[in-house]
């Protein structure tokens, strides 16, 4: 499985660069947006709202690394968790919509990878959900054993 690098440009409300301290959690969130990284990019000319991820799966389950690992993304309004968490955004058309099998088949990838590389265990992987407790992944929300299936089946970290 590849990993694509598309590193978004330096801004304030997307990617200001600062380092992380440490790594703690990985955050899935959905998004909504096909174009995601332009609307990301489009968030540098206002002042309002900070938004970024780390990684992207897009409907295919291509993986975008589009902020490096080792910076700050903003995927919360939380400060405390996106200076620890690394971010997965995940598109999905809609909140009840179930993840297609390429999707399921990147973010177990990915999140092997980033417990490899940071230590981590399947425990630390955390939906918005936890955060926000809104009904994102609401498909997962009410299947909470498919999303534990989904992270925790056939994991296994070094």
């Amino acid at each position: 499985m590849r990993v694509i690098k598309k590193i978004i440009n330096e801004s304030e409300m997307t990617r200001s660069k600062e380092a992380r301290k440490k790594t703690t959690k990985i955050l899935l969130c959905p998004f909504y947006n096909k174009e995601i990284i332009k609307y990301i990019e489009s968030l540098k000319y206002q002042d309002e709202m900070y938004l970024s991820f780390h990684y992207l799966i897009d409907y295919k389950g291509k993986i975008l690394n589009i902020i490096p690992d080792k910076e700050v993304a903003y995927p919360t309004s939380c400060i405390d968790l996106d200076l620890e968490c690394i971010s997965i955004g995940i598109y999905i058309k809609e909140k009840k919509e179930k993840l297609v099998a390429k999707q399921i088949k990147s973010i177990k990838y990915l999140v092997k990878y980033i417990c490899n590389k940071y230590n981590l265990t399947k425990n630390d992987v955390i939906i918005s959900y936890n955060i926000f407790n809104t009904r994102e992944f609401e498909y997962y929300i009410d299947n909470y054993f498919e999303f534990i299936d989904l992270i925790y089946n056939d994991f296994k970290a070094k």
